[in-house]
């Protein structure tokens, strides 16, 4: 559980839970909506009737700060008599923009089978009002609903309550995979600059084809983001091949293919590739080279750096293999097990923490908070997308953490190529980061649940002072460096725990700390392997004993801190060991 109710939200390949029309934050899904841009959304008991709960925004020194909901089911504004939406908005204190010009307030569905639907609209006074948002003629669906107030505005802002959006109908998007032969309206990529539509073969009647009107600006351009990645490893079936036809004959006919959201490093790729000059249908492979992932977007840029532009009519497309993202997490993250006096909790909703550090503002996004306990008991955890950027949250003044040594964070990831665990300090307006950084300073586990526990003089050694902790942010060095991982049970903590119990592999570690060895034991199951890191993440000892009773000897290892990696047929479980 956030120990702050601050939402922020990006695109990612999908959210496994997340709301749908009609939205009145009673279900506590529609707690996923959040607040972009530095806007700040919680979820609240409304105050003229506390029995029941309200959103409430404050947007906050951009122009488009905003709330946005991810929906479960798209919203479908294709029909004219049926695309109208209400809802109820009161402005609490009159002090935003209120219909002052050039001020207004905008609702938008975005992540659409179309373009962008918006409708602008104004408030007065600070009544609770109803605005019946009347959308017009060739919309499509939309994954996406946006409420930007006091749009256009980023000093002029109130705060607002809003409630009980309703209206249209829900629509369940359909897969969206290669191949493409351009009939179904759900395989018709989004434009960019450019505009893109479903058009009839001008040389065959019976056939749809994918239209490109291209725009000026030299970089326009048309892309599709799929509900299975293309997989693009193999050199023997990486190859995207399709037909196009310049309309008019009156382009540069240099073009360029594009992959982008990789679940590896490149995470964005592209190859250049040209038509011949004719206005016939041509054929078009691109041949990508070794040594690529999975991705989840394609890109085409017709025209590209060029102001000299034509029409392009696109057909059966096709090429790779569609890849499956992994599943989340089947079961939440181990439920911590420190001794409560001894904890700093950042964020988690298990483990009994009563000292909670709370912030006081969030910055980044994430992709959603999900419960992932199967039962009926709730276990959160954050989801973050690294293809699109990081989360932080932090206070206006500085933190004393001096009474905490260690760093906790349990994570889960099937695919991630890097994380940085960061913390900022604040030493009197100088704001600086450190960061601890998977795989350099410790290697990933992926599929399972581990713990990461950094001892804070690791930090410390790179000048962060503990008297001043200022922010945390969860993140990477780039966008370039893609991955969906989860993460829960983030605290700082005073003692390393004696003893590491039984776990899901089965494994006990004792004594813990020794100054001679620590013998590990399982319930039964053999010890595959034992990886033993120090804090900077090196391999300091490696074991392959095939039994369940493992000794580990320390007498060459220094005082401090260090992980094992044990592995059963059960998985894989991280321990902390702790030499005196």
């Amino acid at each position: 559980m956030k120990n702050s109710i601050s939402f922020i939200l990006f695109l990612t390949f999908s959210i496994s839970q997340a709301q749908s029309f009609p939205i009145d934050f009673e279900d506590p899904l529609d707690g996923n909506t959040i607040g972009a841009d530095s806007g700040i959304f919680n979820v609240i008991p409304d105050p003229d009737n506390p029995a029941q709960n309200v959103g409430e925004f404050t947007p906050c020194c951009q122009d488009f700060s905003n709330m946005q909901l991810t929906l479960g089911q798209n919203i479908d504004l294709s029909d004219d008599s049926n695309n109208t939406i209400t809802f109820r908005i009161k402005p609490q204190f009159g002090t935003g923009t209120n219909g002052q010009a050039p001020a207004q307030h905008l609702l938008k569905f975005e992540q659409g089978t179309t373009g962008d639907a918006a409708f602008a609209f104004t408030t007065q006074g600070t009544d609770w009002q109803v605005i019946t948002a009347d959308f017009g003629p060739g919309l499509g669906n939309y994954n996406k609903l946006v409420l930007i107030p006091d749009a256009f505005q980023s000093t002029l802002n109130d705060t607002y309550l809003v409630d009980d959006f309703a209206g249209a109908t829900n629509f369940v998007p359909p897969v969206v995979t290669l191949p493409f032969d351009f009939s179904d309206p759900n395989q018709i990529f989004q434009g960019a600059g450019s505009v893109v539509s479903m058009q009839v073969d001008p040389d065959d009647p019976t056939n749809d084809v994918m239209q490109i009107i291209v725009g000026s600006g030299g970089v326009d351009n048309a892309y599709i983001d799929l509900s299975q990645l293309v997989n693009l490893s193999d050199d023997a079936n990486n190859t995207i091949s399709f037909r196009m036809k310049p309309v008019n004959g009156t382009g540069s006919n240099a073009h360029q293919f594009k992959v982008e959201n990789g679940t590896s490093i490149p995470s964005i790729f592209s190859i250049d590739f040209f038509t011949n000059g004719t206005t016939d249908w041509q054929n078009i492979s691109i041949d990508f080279p070794t040594g690529l992932g999975n991705f989840g977007r394609l890109v085409i840029i017709p025209d590209v750096n060029n102001s000299t532009v034509d029409t392009y009519l696109v057909d059966d497309m096709m090429g790779g293999t569609n890849f499956v993202l992994p599943a989340d997490p089947a079961s939440p993250a181990p439920s911590p097990n420190a001794p409560n006096d001894e904890v700093l909790s950042i964020y988690g909703d298990t483990g009994g923490f009563t000292n909670i550090w709370t912030p006081d503002y969030s910055f980044g996004a994430y992709a959603a908070e999900l419960d992932l306990d199967p039962s009926g008991s709730e276990n959160l955890a954050i989801k973050m997308d690294f293809n699109e950027q990081g989360y932080g949250q932090g206070t206006d003044d500085v933190t004393d953490i001096s009474a905490y040594n260690y760093l906790h964070l349990d994570y889960y990831t099937g695919y991630a190529t890097q994380m940085r665990i960061i913390l900022i300090e604040n030493d009197g307006g100088n704001v600086t980061e450190y960061f601890y950084e998977l795989p350099t300073n410790e290697a990933f586990i992926y599929d399972s649940w581990t713990s990461v526990d950094i001892d804070l003089s690791f930090f410390e050694s790179q000048g962060f002072s503990k008297e001043n902790f200022f922010q945390y942010k969860i993140g990477t060095e780039s966008n370039l460096n893609p991955g969906i991982v989860f993460y829960d049970n983030l605290y700082f903590y005073q003692n390393v725990l004696d003893v590491v119990g039984f776990t899901s592999v089965g494994a006990l570690v004792a004594p813990n700390p020794t100054n001679t060895v620590w013998q590990v034991q399982t319930s039964g199951q053999d010890i595959l392997t034992i990886h033993v890191y120090d804090v900077m993440g090196k391999v300091v000892k490696t074991l392959n004993p095939h039994a369940a009773e493992v000794i580990i000897d320390s007498a060459d290892l220094t005082s401090g801190l260090y992980f094992a990696h044990i592995k059963t047929g059960r998985g894989i479980q991280t321990h902390k060991l702790l030499k005196k």
